[in-house]
């Protein structure tokens, strides 16, 4: 996503996306953003910070990456073909 390629770097850690940089965004996009909109994509940034977090987490202790489960099956590239006609 374009807003995300513009966080500013911490140098420790992913920054949330600010208020400021999504309405800088969406004006310069001309997009008409609601403010429940606006909401929505600070929810999804929290979930995609925590999400980058606990990746880092799980490889400094050397843990393998979860699988994708779908309905008890892992995620295959077969399984997703025969889902998606890919």
């Amino acid at each position: 996503m374009d807003l995300s390629d513009g966080r500013h770097a911490s140098g420790f850690a992913v920054s949330p996306i600010s208020w400021s940089d999504m309405k800088h965004y969406s004006d310069m996009m001309g997009l008409s953003i609601y403010p429940w909109e606006y909401r929505i994509l600070r929810d999804i940034d929290k979930a995609v910070i925590i999400a980058v977090r606990e990746k880092a987490e799980r490889q400094k202790a050397g843990e393998p990456e979860p699988q994708p489960v779908v309905k008890g099956h892992v995620m295959t590239p077969e399984i997703f073909g025969a889902m998606f006609g890919k």
